[in-house]
């Protein structure tokens, strides 16, 4: 909020010094002002413990999910879906974290026989659909596999999937600075190469205009981008033939040149951002304005009174900058791209107890996390410590401060976007101003938003968990105004609702884990036609995505971390995977409690295997084990109710005791009791409780579920695990012959600082006696961006 007034005050200002345009600066800025209040968009970044797995690992993960304009946590959304995605993008796991402050954590299990290859780890919430996928998070992860016996290989080029150059196609793209090229004046025209794989491809070529005369040269000097001048008179065309270093070549033509609109020329020197309009309209200078936003917040609005000025680069925030020329009437004439490299970073420090460590020995680490005046950082920061031997350096991915202010700003994927900002040189920002001229759509689109075009949201923002459905009759027409009841098995909660005019029922404020039970019970307003009961499908984002292939071919798993990975898990006692000939198994599938629709919520029950011991024996004569359960003679009762309870066999209600006297324990798989809560699902048959009995297969035919009456278990929240460490200050584990191969050492989420800014954390090593790599990621409650990479010597 108060970056939100210093907005508006800002532009207050300007308007102050321009108040002819006082009412068109302001209504901009209320404009761009909006997308905070109705549609605020978010952004997640995912803190992994490493950027490499094998087979029957768990991938550890942090989740920081912000305001995509303030990076601050206060975006509504409370929930955050992390899928893995295999080489050809088929969803393999999905899993739905909970928020708890300004993130949410869980883990990922890969299975001991996962195919090996590149996977892509994907991460959203629901509200961020309106956004589209392209501003999903994405993140590569390479997964070796060695303990699946169809997978072993002792070849190391064989553990993860190699590259093998097979370009015979590429794709050239030209880019006018600032979307225009106009004729009488000399421009910048960037381009950018990449391959049939997605990734730059290094190119050189020659332009010549329509009469085939060569006018200049050009050759890409960075991931395949570049750029060069070039100077068009009215009527002329131009072309270009383009090389790889392969030898393809091509013929391309370039943007034809304009002879009317507005173009923006921009230059960094200094200190100062230089600017330059090129005007081919009749609009005159005073009726034009230089507008600049960096992600969706207007850092200013001011009239023209030159064609050429230059602005201090220190009042521009880190990350993505939008520079525009729009008119009075909000139009924006074009639109050029700049990064400002004003970082305000946290300053983070490590002291460890010890210079080196030997192996099993306890680890005592503290940090404190500052401000730039060295105050304390209040905010949420992830720890990982890993074996710097086995787990490499990743080049490839974003970390988070590369991922917040670059990539995630724009679209499409950008190769290793750490180095962008590794240092302030005049070299890396001549690469960085490549990919600015290049990298083409940001995420906030500037024009749209200036005339109050605004998309409309289609998802909403999952604040809470819910779940919703339709209710039909016989003849499949919504049924209005019909009572409908949930009950789930995670702490009895019951909700009731009722259709809307449609038939659709909705349920919010309901909360459940992972795994939970849900009934959805419609109540028939006649007894002698049934209604059906149908919940909507759940819909997740179509699993493409927009990461090219073979990037792990350039930086596979390492062999010996897939062969230290095997070893950790026969010796922590897995299973070794054998593939065996293909087999045909003729059976019966047994009854059990899962094929009835409504046992997940049972209070108590009498299973099969406690069944076995009173074989032969009435039913009658066992009831009474269930706890409440008091059985006189021939009359059944549940202690608290007021009459009979009700009783359910294979799904069939009765409340005639006569249905089950001479009931045999023989013929029962299980009995099952609901009282209190729970038996709200029978409606007001299950007033005084109810027992429900499954009879085993070829005593009766089975009856199937009512149609008012649904049975589903959508995804809940993952209750999150904690990271084992061992504790060796106990002898007995301490003296324990099986190795400890850890490669991550130490994973911990949840890295609070007190009011100081210092967290202390303890753990121990484990027995391989390589160094290990710290990292520490996370945001300060204000924005602030923390990344620390460190070392620990062992010995």
């Amino acid at each position: 909020m108060k970056r939100l007034l210093c907005t508006l005050g800002l532009c207050c200002i300007i308007i102050q010094l321009f108040p002819q345009q006082a009412s068109f600066k302001e209504k901009v800025a209320q404009h761009f002002a909006r997308i905070w209040h109705h549609s605020p968009q978010e952004k997640i970044y995912l803190h992994t413990d490493k950027h490499a797995y094998s087979a029957g690992e768990i991938i550890w993960l942090k989740a920081y999910l912000i305001n995509a304009t303030t990076h601050q946590p206060s975006t509504k959304s409370n929930y955050v879906y992390v899928e893995l995605l295999d080489s050809i993008t088929r969803v393999t796991h999905r899993v739905k974290l909970r928020r708890t402050g300004a993130g949410a954590y869980g883990s990922i299990s890969l299975a001991n026989d996962v195919k090996p290859g590149e996977y892509t780890l994907r991460a959203y919430t629901y509200w961020m659909q309106n956004a589209g996928a392209s501003f999903f998070f994405h993140k590569k992860l390479n997964i070796g596999n060695l303990i699946d016996t169809r997978e072993v290989v002792e070849n190391p080029e064989h553990t993860s999937t190699a590259y093998t150059s097979t370009k015979e196609e590429f794709d050239i793209q030209f880019f006018p600075e600032s979307g225009n090229y106009f004729t009488g004046d000399i421009q910048l025209i960037a381009f950018k190469a990449i391959g049939t794989d997605g990734l730059a491809e290094e190119v050189s070529g020659t332009v010549y205009n329509q009469q085939d005369e060569e006018i200049t040269s050009f050759a890409s000097s960075h991931r395949g981008m570049g750029r060069f001048a070039l100077t068009a008179q009215p009527g002329d065309r131009f072309y270009a033939r383009v090389s790889t270093g392969s030898g393809l070549t091509k013929r391309i033509d370039l943007p034809a040149p304009a002879e009317n609109g507005i173009g923006l020329h921009l230059s960094h020197n200094r200190g100062k951002i230089n600017f330059r309009v090129i005007n081919r309209t009749e609009l005159p200078i005073d009726s034009l304005n230089l507008m600049i936003h960096l992600r969706g917040e207007v850092i200013l609005i001011s009239g023209l009174s030159s064609y050429t000025g230059q602005l201090p680069d220190r009042f521009l925030p880190a990350g993505v900058a939008s520079f525009s020329i729009i008119d009075a009437s909000a139009r924006v004439w074009c639109e050029r791209l700049f990064f400002s490299r004003n970082m305000d970073e946290a300053v983070v420090s490590m002291t460890a107890d010890r210079p080196e460590y030997l192996q099993r020995s306890p680890v005592e680490l503290s940090f404190t996390i500052q401000k730039q005046d060295s105050t304390p950082l209040p905010g949420s920061y992830s720890l990982s410590i890993t074996d710097q031997f086995h787990v490499k350096k990743d080049s490839l991915n974003d970390d988070i401060r590369s991922y917040l202010l670059l990539s995630s700003d724009l679209k499409g994927y950008i190769e290793q976007p750490q180095e962008y900002l590794s240092d302030h040189s005049a070299l890396t920002r001549e690469k960085t101003d490549l990919l600015m001229m290049t990298q083409g759509w940001s995420r906030f689109a500037t024009a749209a938003i200036a005339r109050a075009e605004f998309p409309p949201q289609e998802y909403y923002m999952e604040i809470g968990q819910a779940t919703s459905g339709k209710v039909h009759n016989l003849f499949n027409k919504p049924v209005k105004g019909n009572d409908v009841m949930l009950l789930s098995s995670y702490k009895q909660q019951i909700r009731f609702s009722k259709t809307d005019s449609l038939g659709q029922y909705y349920f919010d404020g309901i909360e459940f884990p992972d795994s939970t039970n849900l009934i959805v019970k419609a109540m028939s307003k006649t007894k002698l036609v049934d209604v059906e009961v149908i919940p909507d499908e759940e819909k997740f984002p179509a699993s493409p995505t927009h990461l090219p292939v073979a990037l792990f071919g350039r930086q596979p798993v390492n062999h010996n971390y897939l062969l230290v990975s095997r070893e950790k898990y026969y010796t922590e006692g897995g299973m070794t995977v054998i593939n065996l000939d293909e087999v045909t198994i003729d059976a019966e599938k047994p009854t059990d409690s899962t094929d009835s629709y409504y046992a997940g919520i049972a209070d108590s029950k009498l299973d099969a295997k406690r069944l076995e011991d009173y074989q032969g024996m009435r039913v009658m004569d066992i009831l009474s084990m269930l706890p409440g359960v008091e059985v006189d003679g021939e009359q059944v009762s549940i202690r608290g109710s007021g009459g009979n309870p009700l009783f359910v066999i294979d799904g069939i209600q009765t409340d005639h005791i006569e249905d089950i006297i001479y009931l045999n324990v023989t013929d029962v798989e299980e009995i099952l009791l609901y009282k209190g809560a729970s038996a709200a699902i029978f409606g007001s048959q299950g007033g005084n409780g109810a027992i429900a009995f499954t009879l085993k297969k070829g005593y009766e035919a089975r009856s199937l579920a009512p149609p008012s009456l649904v049975y589903t278990t959508p995804l809940g929240f993952q209750k999150p695990t904690e990271f084992y460490v061992p504790r060796y200050e106990v002898d007995s584990i301490l003296q324990q012959t099986k190795r400890d191969l850890r490669t991550t050492v130490y994973w911990n989420p949840e890295l609070i600082p007190d009011s100081t800014g210092q967290v202390t954390v303890n753990f121990y090593t484990a027995d391989n006696p390589n160094d290990y790599t710290v990292e520490v990621e996370g945001l300060g409650h204000n924005g602030t961006i923390c990344r620390y990479r460190g070392s620990i010597k062992r010995k």
